[in-house]
């Protein structure tokens, strides 16, 4: 029994999904997320420090930082200033940004091939459509031609 049409083969999932990883687009994302990351928790750890808030090292900028991109956010680490907490939702945003664009990159992968074996018969079939079409035009025209001097003979 096939399956539906554009459904990766289970087999291949572990080796497309390792293809998905081994991509530039993958590795140009963790590394715009973390550096977008490093920034944010940065900027808020100097904007924190002398504030008396909850976020008195590096290290709970760090956490509190890496709980909000991942949408995690425990609540036990809290911006208090106003600027803090707009980096925040701006993790927040990121975070749900970034998981998407994975997710999409990850998909693309895994049914990138199934779709290439399945429109290649497709476009061979084309091809041959356009050829016979494009041999009957001319077989049309040398009908033409021939009814053409015909009629002046005539």
């Amino acid at each position: 029994m096939k399956g539906p049409p554009f459904m990766p083969k289970p087999i291949f999932y572990s080796k497309r999904l390792f293809a998905s990883v081994k991509s530039p687009t993958f590795w140009s994302l963790v590394f715009a997320g973390n550096l977008f990351l490093m920034i944010s928790v940065t900027v808020v750890y100097f904007l924190e420090k002398d504030t008396g808030s909850n976020l008195n090292s590096y290290l709970d900028s760090l956490w509190w930082g890496v709980s909000t991109i991942t949408t995690v956010g425990y609540g036990d680490v809290v911006p208090e200033t106003v600027p803090s907490r707009i980096i925040g939702i701006v993790l927040m945003y990121t975070g749900t940004v970034m998981f998407i664009a994975f997710t999409s990159l990850v998909a693309a992968y895994l049914v990138r091939r199934d779709v290439t074996e399945e429109i290649q018969p497709i476009e061979k079939g084309l091809e041959e459509e356009v050829l016979e079409s494009e041999k009957v035009a001319r077989v049309l025209h040398e009908i033409n031609k021939r009814l053409d001097s015909l009629e002046k003979k005539k």
